[in-house]
């Protein structure tokens, strides 16, 4: 999980707080794929992620 979010937040995992397994990545700072979405770029993710708990407020398609 640190790899992941280093690679979706461009941040070490000292900055973004995700130093080992099961800690959910933080809404903020904005990673790639909300930068891209607000350049109208659509993204997706499948397959193995393992980025946290479940988010029961997650909406497909809403970008906070």
């Amino acid at each position: 999980m640190p790899s992941r979010a280093t690679l979706l937040l461009g941040q070490f995992p000292d900055s973004h707080g995700v130093r080992r397994n099961g800690v959910e990545v933080p809404d903020r700072p904005w990673g790639i794929a909300r930068v891209l979405a607000a350049h109208g770029v659509h993204t997706g993710i499948f397959g193995k992620t393992h980025f946290g708990p479940l988010r029961r407020d997650y909406r497909p398609g809403l970008v906070p």
